[in-house]
């Protein structure tokens, strides 16, 4: 087996949790040892890998593999830094998140119900094991972390009995005490862990640096703040002259409240709203050629479950993996909990949201990532390329005239603001 592929699956049998994410349901344990012990094993097993690929990456014989062997080399430097370097996993209790995912993903996606029920039966029969044998790596938690994830453990109730009537209904039998058991210890336990918890500080900028060293990008801390700062006054300034030009005399924040009025009012014109704009949004993609959207695809859209909206206040997708048969992207719409929150889903956020989600966003960059016959470039998703793909769709509809209107032009340039501020942050 080429030393890609076997990585690829090698790693997989390790972190058995990232397998779901690829549409590989049976092949492999429920869940990864994250002990302590497990955490050390991964280490190593990276740094082993990692010298194998530099041994190999000086004798390429083409372009694609270069590039193959460069993703795999960049990946294993940024787990290294968060495992060996930042060491995540003694300061964020990864065990609820991983049970969580690992029940969601198989419950939604379209797998025949004898195989999705046996995955999510075999992980709620594991997870209360993993919730106990997790616990000795939290070694120094921040209070930031813990609270999310006491927040995913309060909501997981919720997706375990929803998960037991779905499958009742289907004929499939599961017992969800013993979890919901450990679950209400764990969360005691976590409760008494917030109490010794230090609260959470900047990694600094040395520590930061490195951290974009092992992602690939050639900016320092100081040079990636200096490009927030420049996008987001460049895009202030924009909003400015758009409200000059069509709102004299208007105060910004004035102008941007009296905006986001225009909302749907229920529930139902809400996803309606967002159906449309995703329909408007590929239609628009395909006449002006933006890009060609792979065949065969779906999005779905849906009010956000119960168990997520506590985690998630806006908008979330899931996407099926890269072995899934189907083509499609699950898109959740959080119900706003007051009619003042409608305002958040206004009509320009809306189509804005559209164009970064889905097309020509998020959703079409995981129909080509998962047509693409490379397994190691699968395996991760940097977030500089992730998110910066759907930035430059939004860049690409806007330069195309998409976003046509003085109002939608000023929410296109205050989500740059927003996205350059977290930079500067």
């Amino acid at each position: 087996m080429d030393i890609r592929d076997a990585f690829f699956w090698e790693y997989l049998r390790l972190r058995p949790d990232l397998a779901i994410h690829k549409g590989i349901w049976l092949e492999f344990p429920p869940f990864p040892d994250i002990s302590e012990r497990g955490m050390e094993t991964e280490i190593v097993f990276l740094e082993e890998w990692y010298s194998h690929f530099e041994d190999k990456a000086e004798n390429v014989s083409s372009s694609n593999e270069a590039v193959d062997y460069s993703t795999a080399l960049s990946f294993i430097k940024w787990r290294l830094f968060m495992l060996d370097r930042y060491k995540l996993w003694r300061k964020y209790p990864l065990a609820p998140q991983m049970i969580s995912e690992g029940i969601v993903y198989p419950s939604l996606m379209d797998v025949p119900p004898e195989i999705k029920y046996e995955i999510i039966k075999k992980r709620i029969a594991a997870a209360a094991e993993l919730l106990v044998k997790s616990r000795d790596s939290l070694t120094e938690p921040i209070k930031e972390y813990i609270e999310i994830a006491m927040g995913m453990v309060s909501t997981m109730p919720v997706l375990l009995k929803r998960v037991e009537r779905d499958m009742g209904s289907a004929g499939f039998k599961v017992d969800i005490s013993p979890i919901l058991s450990a679950l209400k210890d764990y969360y005691f336990w976590l409760m008494k862990v917030r109490d010794d918890a230090k609260p959470f500080t900047p990694i600094g900028e040395t520590m930061f640096s490195e951290l974009l060293q092992s992602m690939g990008v050639e900016l320092s801390a100081k040079q990636l703040e200096d490009t927030g700062r420049k996008y987001m006054d460049k895009s202030m300034q924009e909003i400015k002259n758009i409200i000059e030009d069509h709102y004299p005399r208007s105060d910004v924040e004035d102008v941007i409240y009296a905006i986001k009025d225009d909302h749907p009012e229920s529930i139902e014109m809400l996803l309606n709203e967002y159906r449309m704009a995703i329909k408007e949004a590929r239609e628009f993609v395909i006449s002006n050629r933006l890009v060609q959207i792979p065949e065969p695809e779906k999005v779905e859209i849906y009010p956000m479950p119960e168990h997520m909206k506590k985690i998630l206040y806006h908008t979330a997708t899931i996407t099926s993996g890269r072995f899934d048969t189907t083509r499609k992207t699950l898109y959740f719409i959080a119900p706003p909990k007051t009619p003042k929150l409608f305002r958040e889903h206004n009509r320009h956020m809306i189509r804005l949201s559209a164009v970064h989600e889905i097309y020509p966003g998020h959703h079409v960059q995981a129909l080509y990532e998962r047509n693409s016959p490379s397994l190691i470039r699968s395996l991760h998703t940097f977030l500089d390329y992730y998110e910066g793909w759907a930035c430059y769709s939004e860049h690409l509809a806007f330069e195309h005239g998409f976003f046509s209107n003085p109002e939608s032009r000023i929410f296109y340039h205050l989500a740059r603001v927003w996205r350059s501020a977290k930079i500067d942050r």
